[in-house]
């Protein structure tokens, strides 16, 4: 429809604002009434007056989805990631999760971006500005920021990585992003004419267009991508925390009332050698090496916990070197190399960890075992932490050369009551001819790669 056919009462955002004197008080109120809406979400609300909806058409949103998916992709030079993935793997991984989180940063940014935009070029137009935001924008970030955009990008990227079903995108071919956008623009001023913010609806579109794909949100976007997902620096997070989804959610028993499950690991991890060589129990000093031989950096375990894992690194870290005291203690009587320690959520720290409630370690010659009572997000970071913990504590089985240590879950079984899971270590022996040269200064170093590097470059002690 073109701009002449609104009514003159209409003003038109993204487009040149005619003001009319009539009103010139009315809007000078709603510009200072104006505030920006909090980004929109798909959580359930019990106000039904509160609650936001996909009120678009299938259709449309498949086609928005699909565009934006094409766009990212070809942003991406639609390079695979799907190598990193291939090794027989006990748990298949599933990056649904983690493009999810990287989709909500961006649409928070992409929101602030344009109501940055709006606001400046049209901050006297409260009640239009409320509209775009409640309508097009709003139904775009709630689209975008849906579980199906995880899918139709991954089948571009990540064959085969996702899990989730195919429903909106399955016809949605051959669009690109703009008309995408006149789409839902058009239909939201026709449809929803009485909550339309008026204005010409391509213009619209073209302004909401010009800022998702050239400006920062989209670029930063595609550089976390390929920092979280290109990058071999995060497949063991993303493997660990499959494994513990998939762990979880597909035990046959209904999950506890009250969230907390309860957890058993057994590691095949003995620390002891790491101990004789650094002479102490202080296993936050310990040095650490994470990344890859090729790039990696130099830490401490207690520095690169706390910063990867802020909500529990201290306490775990903590926990395992109490139960290595007490090991080392039980060793220098003549009773073996055995020891345990204890922590629940008395503790003042416990105010740190939300979702840990309890931790149980014990110490055995090669073997820690850790019980713990978690909710699923706090038993995923405690599953991340512990297996970078203990590829870190295990010593090289190749003393003059440097390695890489994994670590792999095995086998798990459920009862009633608790989940018991096995884990084992697989080192590879770096060839002499690759990796940082400072490595191989150092005999039987052990190298853990998979956990991210990018926040400890500039603390590495290298």
């Amino acid at each position: 429809m073109p701009p002449e056919d609104y009514p003159e009462s209409v003003d038109r955002p993204g487009t040149t604002v005619t003001t009319h004197p009539p009103r010139q008080a009315d809007e000078a109120a709603a510009a200072r009434d104006v505030a920006k809406p909090p980004l929109p979400s798909l959580s359930f609300c019990r106000r039904r007056e509160e609650s936001i909806a996909i009120q678009l058409p299938h259709v449309i949103a498949g086609c928005l989805v699909g565009a934006f998916a094409t766009t990212i992709a070809d942003r991406l030079g639609n390079a695979l990631l799907t190598h990193y993935y291939i090794d027989d793997q006990k748990v298949p991984v599933n990056l649904d999760r983690v493009f999810d989180r990287l989709m909500t940063e961006f649409t928070g940014q992409i929101w602030d971006e344009l109501w940055d935009f709006y606001y400046a070029s049209n901050a006297q137009h409260g009640r239009q500005l409320s509209l775009l935001f409640e309508g097009p924008i709003c139904q775009m970030v709630l689209v975008l920021n849906g579980p199906e955009l995880s899918r139709c990008v991954l089948d571009k990227i990540a064959p085969g990585l996702s899990h989730r079903p195919t429903s909106w995108t399955e016809a949605a071919n051959g669009i690109d992003i703009h008309l995408a956008l006149q789409v839902v623009c058009r239909w939201w001023d026709t449809e929803k004419k009485a909550r339309s913010p008026g204005g010409n609806p391509d213009d619209i579109a073209r302004t909401i267009g010009s800022h998702l794909l050239n400006g920062k949100a989209l670029a930063h976007f595609v550089r976390r991508i390929r920092t979280v997902l290109y990058s071999p620096h995060h497949v063991q997070m993303h493997l660990m925390e499959s494994a513990a989804w998939d762990i979880l959610l597909k035990r046959r028993m209904p999950p506890p009332a009250d969230g907390y499950h309860v957890l058993q690991f057994r590691f095949e991890c003995d620390p002891r050698q790491r101990i004789m060589e650094q002479g102490h129990l202080d296993v936050e000093a310990f040095p650490a090496v994470t990344g890859t031989a090729g790039e990696c950096v130099a830490t401490t375990v207690g520095d690169y916990a706390t910063k990867q894992w802020p909500r529990c690194g201290r306490v775990v870290v903590g926990a395992v070197r109490d139960a290595l005291r007490a090991a080392a203690q039980s060793s220098q009587q003549g009773q073996g190399f055995a020891g345990m320690s204890f922590w629940d959520d008395s503790d003042p720290d416990a105010v740190l960890s939300p979702g840990l409630r309890l931790l149980h370690v014990e110490i055995e010659e090669g073997m820690i075992r850790l019980s713990t009572s978690a909710w699923l997000l706090a038993f995923t970071s405690v599953t991340q932490l512990m297996a970078w913990l203990c590829a870190t504590l295990s010593s090289s089985p190749f003393p003059e050369a440097v390695s890489e240590c994994c670590l792999q879950i095995t086998h798990w079984e459920h009862t009633r009551e608790s989940t018991f899971i096995s884990c084992s270590l697989a080192h590879r022996a770096v060839p002499a001819g690759e990796g940082v040269p400072w490595l191989h200064q150092r005999r039987g170093v052990v190298v853990v790669p998979g956990f991210p590097i990018e926040e400890h470059i500039a603390g590495s002690i290298m």
